[in-house]
């Protein structure tokens, strides 16, 4: 993914926003993960986002 760091990345793979394959130590991201990212709204989250990350949680 460019413009995005190692550091995000891996932040991503710990949220469970990309899915992985581990393999021996490697860790490898598929094409299609990549090209269906869509990256959270920036700010307050709204009502409709709070709803649906407490959705998940359950």
């Amino acid at each position: 993914m460019r413009g995005v760091s190692r550091q995000a990345i891996s932040r991503l793979i710990k949220k469970g926003r990309l899915q992985v394959l581990r393999i021996g130590g490697k860790v490898l991201l598929s094409r299609a993960e990549i090209e269906n990212f869509v990256p959270e709204q920036p700010g307050r989250p709204t009502n409709e986002r709070i709803a649906r990350n407490n959705q998940k949680a359950h």
